[in-house]
């Protein structure tokens, strides 16, 4: 008889709260539209597939799946989100690894800053209600009233985004936290500027930042001799390999692959993408190179990538100089077609209106680089739209400045 398929468990010594309410055990199903929170404690009392969403169309999935499957979402940075299919075995994996790296005992309080229907918070809140320890949802909450429960409740850590982390050490206001000793921080590149924000902040922690997507999990996280610009090795169990378009194997820049045993079964709702091989490699869908010592850059992603005049730009490098500028909160760079040239980029700044912020703009993007990356047309906006998981909304921003537009 074939072994049962491995299932979340909530550990009896495990306490989950939610917004600094304690959230029961319950018995039976969660009712429609209550808090996720709430929905969650259900479907890992019940042990049975569940999706954390509001949106009846999607929640069908979970009609006759298998015990032991669960689902989660894309963040939807370009367009609708999608459903994907795992095993919980492939999530229970990087638990186990992240206990033994971590040193994660039962007095370990751990505050997750998100939302659970975004991966990353649901990925923190299972992992420490099935570990054993304590964990505390805090999303909704101002940054200052998460500041101040950080405090109240011993957390000793934190997964979050960094946006998420900047907000959080910016409510602050120059205090510092001392009882927090590991931050894990993915859903996007964590700057300089952010990570120096949070080391101030909680001088105690261990700051590691991950790589991965909702589709693989784990690819890569930060270690202490991970170099300047660098998503760190691979993650411990994942195997890291760069690829050209035909699918050869390169030693500079080309398509990320992995293979490992925290991937996903791909998607759920009919949805396409997600590229896998024979061996058991899928496609991350981002450009980036290793160097001699394994550690991986990212350029970015590879569906974002335009050309400019017989060049090629990838917008997140574009964005990261320009994001760089003091009085720059934040960028995007979009494509609109242009018949001379195959496109022509379009920056859109959040920043205040200013004219003489337009020569830097062009002058940054000059030594970023070159003339041909100079834009025609920059935007101020006074806040970027940006999803629930920190990531810019792609498509907000297409249907304002870029091709929809």
């Amino acid at each position: 008889m074939a072994d049962a398929p491995a299932r979340f468990e909530w550990h009896p010594q495990a306490k989950l709260s939610w917004r600094g309410r304690e959230v029961p055990r319950p018995t039976g199903m969660a009712p429609a539209m209550t808090p996720l929170t709430v929905r969650l404690a259900h479907a890992l009392n019940c042990g049975g597939p569940f999706l954390l969403s509001d949106d009846p169309e999607l929640l069908q999935v979970t009609e006759g799946a298998a015990h032991g499957t669960f689902f989660t979402l894309t963040g939807g940075t370009t367009g609708a989100p999608k459903v994907i299919r795992r095993s919980c075995a492939s999530w229970i994996a990087s638990f186990e690894v992240n206990a033994r790296l971590f040193d994660c005992e039962v007095i370990d309080q751990v505050a997750v800053l998100g939302d659970l229907s975004h991966s990353l918070a649901q990925y923190g809140t299972v992992e420490a209600l099935h570990l054993g320890l304590d964990v505390h949802v805090l999303e909704g909450m101002p940054a200052p009233a998460q500041w101040r429960q950080l405090m109240n409740l011993n957390v000793s850590i934190i997964y979050g985004t960094p946006s998420q982390l900047h907000l959080l050490s910016k409510a602050g206001r120059g205090g510092q936290n001392e009882m927090v000793r590991l931050i894990l921080c993915g859903g996007g590149p964590l700057s300089d500027a952010t990570l120096a924000m949070v080391e101030e902040a909680f001088p105690a922690a261990l700051v590691r930042a991950f790589y991965g997507a909702a589709e693989t999990s784990f690819i890569s996280m930060t270690r202490y001799d991970t170099p300047p610009g660098s998503v760190g090795p691979a993650y411990p169990g994942a195997t890291i390999e760069i690829r050209n378009a035909d699918g050869t194997k390169t030693d500079g820049a080309g398509e990320v692959w992995v293979k490992s045993p925290y991937l996903s079964d791909g998607y759920a709702n009919g949805a396409e993408g997600g590229k896998r091989d024979g061996a058991g490699f899928a496609s991350a869908g981002e450009i980036g190179w290793l160097d001699d010592e394994g550690n991986l850059f990212l350029e970015g992603r590879a569906d974002r990538r335009f050309t400019v005049a017989d060049h090629s730009l990838q917008p997140e490098y574009l964005e990261t100089a320009l994001n760089a500028l003091s009085e720059v909160k934040g960028s995007a760079v979009l494509p609109v077609s242009d018949g001379a040239r195959g496109h022509r980029p379009v920056v859109i700044v959040e920043a205040a209106e200013d004219t003489e912020l337009l020569p830097r703009i062009r002058d940054c993007c000059v030594r970023a680089l070159g003339q041909w990356a100079v834009p025609k047309d920059i935007h101020f906006i006074e806040k970027l739209p940006r999803l629930t998981s920190g990531k810019l909304d792609l498509k907000t921003l297409a249907r304002q400045f870029g091709e929809d537009g």
